[in-house]
């Protein structure tokens, strides 16, 4: 196996996440703002999408509003108000939204369709699916952020793997996370069976990619956060929700 070369992710550092960047940057309206915000609507665009959806919203109204609010952010009229160093984007947003939805919608469309047409956010992927009736909005916003950020670090993961030669570790990694295969000698024999290798081999892939996972994880997260040592409070967060 090749050396460790790291995770292969960007390494956000304090005042370089993209919510800092945005709060921060004179012209909001930038290449580089666009850019930014971007990456935070891939990420959470399904949250958002998934908590209007939750509060009475047809998919299509819950889209149109969707691509309303990640306008307004661009614009600061709304990310203005937040505070970095009090919670993060996540926490931010969801108390955030039920003021966005009680205000004049109508108006909101209106403010952000010239600009919602200049970025680089008005085709994400939408699943058509309806919102779990038996938890709240706000638990249903904090689910959907939660396979975001996990989805987006199996994906980082994968090329990550590839590219170092390490398929066999993504895979393995991939069948104990998504697939519920813990790691007892009895499911590591059938799978070193099953994938023609040596049990230890198996092992000693999945540890390094599991290192890896762990470090793209963190990398993730500490986007959304304004320092590290807001990292693990976010963690637990996510796996709260989808425990």
């Amino acid at each position: 196996m090749k050396e460790d070369t790291g995770s292969g992710s960007q390494d956000w550092g304090i005042n370089a996440t993209p919510w800092t960047s945005i709060l921060g940057a004179d012209d909001p309206s930038s290449q580089e703002c666009v850019r930014q915000l971007s990456f935070l609507a891939e990420r959470y665009w399904k949250p958002v999408h998934f908590f209007i959806q939750r509060r009475g919203k047809s998919p299509g109204d819950a889209t149109g509003l969707t691509h309303s609010l990640f306008s307004i952010m661009l614009q600061k009229e709304f990310l203005d108000k937040s505070d970095p160093s009090r919670a993060s984007l996540r926490t931010y947003l969801r108390e955030a939204l039920p003021q966005y939805l009680s205000s004049d919608l109508q108006d909101a469309f209106s403010a952000a369709s010239t600009m919602a047409q200049q970025t680089l956010f008005l085709t994400p992927v939408v699943e058509e699916a309806v919102p779990d009736e038996a938890i709240t909005a706000e638990e249903e916003f904090d689910r959907q952020w939660a396979y975001a950020v996990v989805n987006q670090v199996l994906r980082e993961l994968k090329v990550l793997c590839e590219r170092e030669g390490e398929q066999l570790g993504f895979q393995v990694l991939s069948r104990r996370l998504v697939e519920g295969e813990l790691p007892s000698y009895g499911a590591t024999r059938t799978l070193s069976l099953e994938l023609g290798v040596e049990p230890e081999a198996l092992e000693k892939a999945y540890h390094k990619s599991l290192h890896w996972y762990r470090n793209l994880f963190r990398q993730e997260v500490r986007a959304y956060v304004s320092t590290d040592n807001k990292v693990e409070e976010e963690i637990r967060g996510l796996w709260k929700a989808v425990h």
